[in-house]
């Protein structure tokens, strides 16, 4: 009779690992679906830094652009005010020398 319930326990032993061993399976299999929608929950996250980052970059790129065209407006803007006010003294210095040799040349006379 003993043999019996040993053997009834032994069955009972096994089933029971083979249920422990399928539930761990099922677990390992759970645990891998959950680290691989996190990877992609994380990969998706990288890929949207990424592109934000880009955008950022593209962004900066083109204000940066513009302020160089901006600059070079302004420099040439200058440049184009000090030339003229350059010409303006000179002619305004060409004036006065040939006025002076005017003078010169008539109190000569």
């Amino acid at each position: 009779m003993f043999a019996i319930e040993r053997e009834v326990l032994v069955e009972v032993d096994a089933r029971a690992l083979a249920d422990t061993d399928l539930l761990t399976e099922s677990e390992v299999e759970r645990l891998a679906l959950i680290d691989v929608d996190s990877l992609t929950d994380i990969l998706a996250e990288i890929e949207a830094l990424a592109r934000v980052d880009s955008l950022a970059n593209m962004l900066a790129e083109s204000d940066s652009l513009v302020e160089v065209d901006s600059l070079t407006d302004v420099l040439a803007e200058i440049e184009a005010l000090s030339n003229a006010n350059s010409s303006a003294s000179i002619l305004a210095e060409v004036e006065v020398l040939v006025e002076a040799d005017w003078l010169a040349l008539t109190e000569a006379d």
